[in-house]
Formats: structure tokens, C-alpha cells, sequence
């Protein structure tokens, strides 16, 4: 058996029923996309988190973002935040 698929078999039996459980699904996902070699389809942490970044960094430039985007200007508001947040 291969290290990797050893270290998985120890761990789902160590983890909680529930994240053995979550890790399962994830797990049986990767195969599926691996199966249609489409493993690029799915979303990397990584990539989430530079669009989190992105999404949560201030305005370029620094300080607060324009109420009132200039022309070109991309803006948008977080859900339950007054305050809208731009990228030129």
C-alpha cells in the first residue's frame, strides 16, 4: 500500500466519525475529478484564499474606498458592511 493511502486509512480511523466522514466525501470528489482528469476544476484553498484577500484588503492606494467610483473603477459592497470597497 502506498505511505500516502496508509497515513489516510490511520487517520480516518483516528479522526471523529463526523470528519472521517467529511474527509470521505472530499476524498471520493478527488477521485471523481481524477477519474475525468478534470482535477483543475476544483477550487483550490489557495485560490480562495487570494480572492478572500482581495475582496477583504483596502482600497489601492490605501485608506478608505470611494462611495463614488471613478470611471474604470470596480467597487463592491460586503454584505453587512456600510461601506463599499474598490479596486482600480
Amino acid at each position: 500500500m502506498d505511505a500516502l493511502a496508509e497515513k489516510l486509512d490511520a487517520r480516518l480511523h483516528a479522526w471523529k466519525p463526523e470528519t472521517a466522514a467529511r474527509a470521505r466525501d472530499r476524498i471520493a470528489e478527488i477521485i471523481e475529478l481524477a477519474d475525468h482528469d478534470v482535477l483543475d476544476l476544483a477550487r483550490s484553498r489557495a485560490v480562495e484564499q487570494q480572492v478572500l484577500d482581495l475582496l477583504l484588503s483596502p482600497h489601492k492606494g490605501g485608506g478608505q474606498a470611494s462611495m463614488n467610483p471613478q470611471p474604470g473603477q470596480v467597487c463592491w459592497q460586503i454584505p453587512g458592511s456600510p461601506q463599499k470597497r474598490g479596486l482600480s
